[in-house]
């Protein structure tokens, strides 16, 4: 067995080499009052260059139709106050007539995604089976960052006395990324998952071995272990599962080379971490990329699955690893709040941001982050919300 993670080696003979590391971004100093859907400028050094600013998908649920940002959502074929879109509590039907879904994330948002695994006809892949978006043509892809609230509904109906023990796995998947088009494409792809969903904590879990020649180089194992003989791949940190209420979960992808990984958070603490060309496969060329959701063993047509809800909301899509972050604590790893801002311009010494503030409360200090297109962050730079920087600001 190795856990261990990969570390390059350098033949050096009879060269000389000169390495310049690259500065680490700084902020200093942020100009507008930092409050909910306003603009602000951050200045500093480093940040490096991001075009385009904007991510490829920000959803905050405030607008119409799904389908205007996202080139597939799933269901689409069943009963249509069932199908993933854009809900307010009130909106969500559940078993036994009654009505109402899991409360907001917090206060700056009206609505969230909220689709059910349940059709009142036969359930298929698009009647119940899958509940997920995401994007088609993503084959140019290098890297992939995203964030978003997830939850499910507590009256979940989960399944444990099926004859067939198989049946009893609750296969709750998150992520995938595929060959083809649409949700798990034309059957190659790779994807997360919860397999402890009905527990009230688990462990991460994936599945490399569906058809996209995925390599695992190594794994963190700190969080992880992996045995290669096998190629077993398991997360070790539980973490509280989706029934428990909202949970912060981003995604960190370096896709198809031999130096590619796979990092997931949920709420800032690192749930997986591996080395892994997660993508050798020549045909078909097109790649889709479900951003969240996904399938779940535990679909029907009978009364207790319209309880079978998914909740998502504050949807961040992106290829690049840069990005600005305001979070609840002065250093990084010790936040549990992490909201990803907006970005409208990005320069090497300026950043243009719409504020998102999230779960992070009016009138509290906060710090703002700014990755780079490495993934590095800047030391925090306290804020109080809902005014400018302090004097002196920094963390």
């Amino acid at each position: 067995m190795t856990n261990r993670r990969r570390v390059p080696v350098v033949l050096a003979l009879g060269l000389t080499w000169s390495v310049a590391a690259q500065a680490e971004p700084v902020v200093s100093g942020v100009q507008g009052s930092v409050s909910h859907g306003v603009s602000v400028t951050i200045e500093g050094s480093g940040f490096g260059q991001k075009s385009p600013a904007s991510p490829v998908v920000w959803d905050d649920c405030s607008g119409t139709d799904p389908g205007e940002k996202w080139d597939f959502v799933y269901p689409y074929s069943n009963d249509p106050e069932f199908r993933l879109t854009y809900r307010t509590p009130g909106e969500v039907q559940k078993a036994g007539g009654k009505t109402g879904g899991v409360a907001l994330p917090h206060e700056h948002v009206t609505r969230y995604f909220a689709g059910a695994h349940y059709n009142s006809g036969p359930t298929d892949a698009h009647a119940g089976y899958n509940v997920c978006a995401g994007k088609n043509g993503q084959e140019g892809a290098t890297y992939t960052y995203i964030s978003f609230y997830s939850a499910i509904d507590p009256d979940w109906h989960f399944v444990f006395d099926n004859p067939d023990p198989a049946e009893n796995d609750h296969n709750f998947k998150e992520y995938d990324w595929a060959a083809g088009t649409g949700y798990m494409g034309s059957g190659p792809n790779l994807y997360f998952g919860r397999p402890q969903v009905a527990e009230s904590s688990s462990t991460w879990g994936a599945n490399y071995y569906e058809g996209m020649n995925a390599k695992v180089f190594g794994v963190d194992p700190a969080v992880m272990n992996y045995y290669p003989s096998t190629g077993g791949i398991f997360g070790t940190v539980s973490v509280p599962t989706p029934q428990t209420g909202w949970h912060k979960v981003e995604l960190v992808l370096k896709h198809g080379s031999d130096d590619g990984f796979h990092r997931v958070y949920q709420d800032n603490v690192r749930v997986w971490d591996a080395d892994v060309n997660d993508d050798q496969l020549g045909s078909p060329a097109a790649r889709a990329e479900t951003v969240f959701g996904g399938y779940a063993r535990e679909a029907g047509s009978t009364d207790e699955y319209k309880n079978n809800w998914r909740y998502y909301a504050d949807v961040y899509y992106d290829h690049s690893l840069a990005r600005v972050v305001l979070a609840d604590a002065a250093t990084y790893a010790d936040a549990t709040v992490v909201e990803p801002q907006i970005p409208s311009a990005w320069s090497d010494g300026s950043i243009s941001i719409d504020i998102n503030q999230g779960r992070l409360a009016d009138g509290a200090e906060a710090w703002v982050y700014v990755f780079d297109a490495t993934g590095t962050p800047s030391t925090g730079y306290a804020v109080t919300l809902g005014q400018g920087a302090p004097a002196g600001g920094g963390g």
